[in-house]
């Protein structure tokens, strides 16, 4: 009986190590987090991990994420033309959270918006935290972000416009009225 017991012990010791060495190596993964495609170690992390997908900003305080599995745009309009932002972007399986407020990490300002995993869908997220979504064709996530990445972006909110088929361009417009992006520090306000 003993015997059967030091087998046990040590199949199950085989076993969790084999657990822990295919976790640690990537081959069994986590579950993928929204704005997370890349898997790998995180900084200075032995264990691997999803990597959130850096974000491209412009001068408004505009800033776009994407997604590029599931081809999901978010532009998030902070309402603020600071050039940094504390704990912006926290993603989920099915949800992601967005600050909105001031960019620092100030428990005043420490508001969020969650928006659902919802695929081939440009969401626009205001200053105010309204949010809405709206259609996307394949793969123009990923074309956007890239085009974006090389070539910069002046205004993320004008470029997504351009991705809309008319009838959602319609909403799109619809939905931003009123909006009126903060000017880059240093620029006249025209």
């Amino acid at each position: 009986m003993r015997k059967h017991w030091r087998l046990i012990v040590l199949a199950g010791l085989a076993v969790g190590t084999g657990l822990m060495f295919a976790y640690c190596t990537g081959v069994i993964r986590p579950p993928r987090r929204m704005f997370h495609d890349n898997f790998g170690p995180v900084g200075f992390e032995v264990v691997s991990d999803w990597k959130p997908n850096p974000p491209l900003a412009d001068a408004h305080g505009q800033w776009l994420w994407v997604d590029m599995t599931d081809n999901i745009l978010a532009v998030h309009a902070t309402g603020t033309a600071e050039s940094g932002r504390s704990k912006a972007m926290h993603g989920g399986r099915d949800w992601a959270k967005f600050r909105f407020g001031s960019a620092w990490d100030d428990e005043r300002d420490n508001q969020y918006v969650t928006i659902p995993r919802q695929p081939d869908t440009l969401f626009v997220i205001l200053p105010d935290g309204r949010w809405k979504g709206f259609a996307l064709d394949t793969d123009q996530a990923a074309q956007f972000y890239r085009r974006g990445a090389e070539d910069g972006m002046p205004d993320v909110l004008g470029g997504a416009r351009a991705l809309l088929v008319a009838d959602e361009r319609a909403k799109f417009e619809e939905f931003l009225a009123g909006y009126v992006p903060p000017q880059p520090p240093g620029r006249d306000k025209e």
